[in-house]
């Protein structure tokens, strides 16, 4: 049966009765196979994907700004690029001299 999680950007954890509970504003559904990977120590990276689906919700972001806020946060930059990759976080060159954006693909 999946959790819902209430809060802000993922920065305080804690472990009660083997079940993560954070910190994320908003709501956010841990199912039961990512509790599991999250104990087997691969909450960093949930806690990177959790923050770019937050952070890129209301569409696209410069790259340089979402390194910033997600080292701001406590991210590393390696695992926020893995989040980037497992959740399907597309990028593109905004101009001929311009920087990256990231984004999330238009559901229509």
């Amino acid at each position: 049966m999946p959790i819902w999680l209430d809060a802000e950007l993922p920065k305080v954890m804690e472990w009660l009765d083997k079940a993560v509970i954070a910190d994320f504003g908003g709501q956010c559904q841990f199912d039961a196979d990512a509790r599991v990977y999250a104990l087997s120590g691969g909450m960093a990276l949930v806690c990177a994907e959790i923050f770019l689906q937050k952070f890129l919700a209301n569409g696209a972001c410069p790259q340089n700004l979402v390194r910033e806020r997600a080292e701001a946060d406590g991210h590393s930059w390696a695992t926020v690029r893995r989040a980037k990759k497992s959740l399907g976080v597309l990028s593109r060159k905004t101009g001929f001299a311009g920087g990256w954006e990231w984004y999330f693909h238009a559901k229509f």
